[in-house]
C-alpha cells in the first residue's frame, strides 16, 4: 500500500501564482501529491496544464515574476516553500534533485567543451582535482554510451547529435548523484529510434543508482514504456493520480479518457484519429468550477460552478471529477479505450517491428 512507500517529496495544498502586466495569474491550483522512493512518476497533460511549473518548485527554479502563494513542499522533512535565498537551494538543486530539460542545447554552454562542463560540476559539488574531474568525466561519457569518449571530452555541443547531446546532460546528471531526477520532456526533440534508446538509458541508470524519477510529457505512449504511476495535470491541478495498470486500464476522469481516446498509436484505418476539442483554459482568465468543462461531453452543470473533490476510487487511485459523486448519473467511458489494453498491445508490437535493428 502506498502510506508504507518512503515518502521523498510530499507537496500539500500549494497554489503557484505569477505577476503578469501588473495581474495575478494563478497557474497551480491547490495541488496535492506525494512522490515515493525509487518509484518513477510521470506527470502528463498538454502544453500549458502547469506541469513544469509544478516540477520547479521542486528545485527553486520558477521564473523571476513566479511565486508559491500558499501550501508546502517538503523535501528531507524541510518546507522548500519557504526558501528566499538561493544559497538556501544549494543542498537540493543539484545534490538532491537534479534536471534532464526537453532541449540539451538550453542546459548545456555552447562556448565550453562538453567535457568541462561536466568536469566543473564534479569539481563543484565534490572537489575533485582537474586532473580527477577529468578522468570521472571520461568515465561518465562512457558510461552514458559516448562512443571514443576519451576523444570526444573535448567536443563542443554543436559536435553532438540532439540524442548524443542529450546523453551528455545525463551524464552531468550522474555527476551530481542526485536522488531524485526530473526528465522535463527529454525525449520530444528526438526521433522514434532515438527516443527509445535515451529511455532504456534512463530506466538502465535508475536501476543503478536507485533514482526517484519524476517524468513530464505530455506523449501517454512515452509514458507506457517508463511509469509505475502517473498524476494527469489540467488547468493548473491534479485530476487524476494512480498506478500506470489503474490510469491506463481504469481511468475515471474525462479528461484522461479524452487523452487515452487521441491517443495516435491508437488509430486505425476504419476509424478517424480523435482528438480534445477545444482549447485549455488561459489561466489569466478566473476558473470557476472544473477547468475541464467546457472541453467536456459528459459535463454537467454543477461543473460549471463547483470544483469537484479529489475522489478516493482504491488505495491507490483517485480523480477529481463530479462523475464520482453518487448523485451523478453512470456514463460510459469512450469505445476506443474500453479494449485499451488490446490494443496497446497491438501497437506495442507494431512499434517493435519498426524498430527491429534497434532491438537485434
Amino acid at each position: 500500500m502506498e502510506n508504507e512507500k518512503e515518502t521523498v517529496i510530499s507537496v500539500r495544498n500549494l497554489n503557484v501564482k505569477f505577476l503578469s502586466h501588473g495581474k495575478k495569474v494563478h497557474v497551480i491550483r491547490d495541488v496535492s501529491l506525494d512522490v515515493y522512493k525509487g518509484e518513477t512518476l510521470a506527470i502528463v497533460g498538454e502544453s500549458g496544464s502547469g506541469k513544469s511549473v509544478f516540477t520547479k518548485t521542486f528545485t527553486g527554479m520558477l521564473d523571476a515574476n513566479g511565486y508559491i502563494d500558499g501550501g508546502s513542499v517538503i523535501i528531507d522533512g524541510v518546507d522548500v516553500s519557504k526558501f528566499k535565498k538561493s544559497k538556501e537551494w544549494y543542498g537540493i538543486r543539484g545534490k538532491k534533485i537534479a534536471t534532464i530539460f526537453q532541449d540539451p542545447m538550453t542546459s548545456l554552454n555552447p562556448l565550453l567543451s562538453i567535457g568541462y562542463q561536466i568536469s566543473e560540476v564534479l569539481r563543484i559539488h565534490h572537489g575533485l582535482s582537474k586532473k580527477e574531474a577529468k578522468e570521472e568525466a571520461i568515465k561518465l561519457l562512457e558510461r552514458v554510451k559516448i562512443p571514443n569518449a576519451r576523444k570526444r571530452y573535448d567536443d563542443y555541443p554543436f559536435q553532438y547529435s540532439g540524442g548524443m547531446r542529450q546523453r551528455v546532460v545525463i551524464a552531468i546528471a550522474l555527476a551530481c548523484r542526485p536522488e531524485i531526477l526530473i526528465c522535463d520532456e527529454p525525449t520530444t526533440a528526438l526521433d522514434v529510434t532515438v527516443q527509445t534508446q535515451i529511455l532504456d538509458l534512463i530506466k538502465e541508470l535508475q536501476q543503478e543508482y536507485n533514482w526517484t524519477i519524476i517524468f513530464i510529457t505530455h506523449d501517454l505512449g512515452v509514458v507506457a514504456k517508463v511509469a509505475d504511476r502517473i498524476a494527469v495535470m489540467y488547468g493548473g491541478q491534479i485530476v487524476e493520480v494512480g498506478t500506470a495498470e489503474d490510469v491506463f486500464y481504469r481511468p475515471a476522469h474525462p479528461y484522461t479518457w479524452a487523452l487515452l481516446s487521441s491517443l495516435p498509436q491508437l488509430g486505425s484505418k476504419e476509424e478517424p484519429l480523435l482528438y480534445i476539442k477545444g482549447n485549455p483554459p488561459t489561466f489569466g482568465d478566473e476558473i470557476i468550477g472544473d477547468a475541464f468543462a467546457p472541453r467536456n461531453e459528459y459535463a454537467m452543470r454543477i461543473d460549471y460552478i463547483l470544483d469537484p473533490p479529489m475522489t478516493k476510487i482504491s488505495d491507490t487511485h483517485s480523480a477529481k471529477t463530479w462523475l464520482l459523486d453518487k448523485n451523478a448519473p453512470k456514463v460510459k467511458k469512450p469505445s476506443i479505450i474500453r479494449n485499451l489494453r488490446e490494443r496497446m498491445e497491438i501497437a506495442a508490437k507494431e512499434l517493435q517491428k519498426e524498430l527491429g535493428d534497434y532491438y537485434e
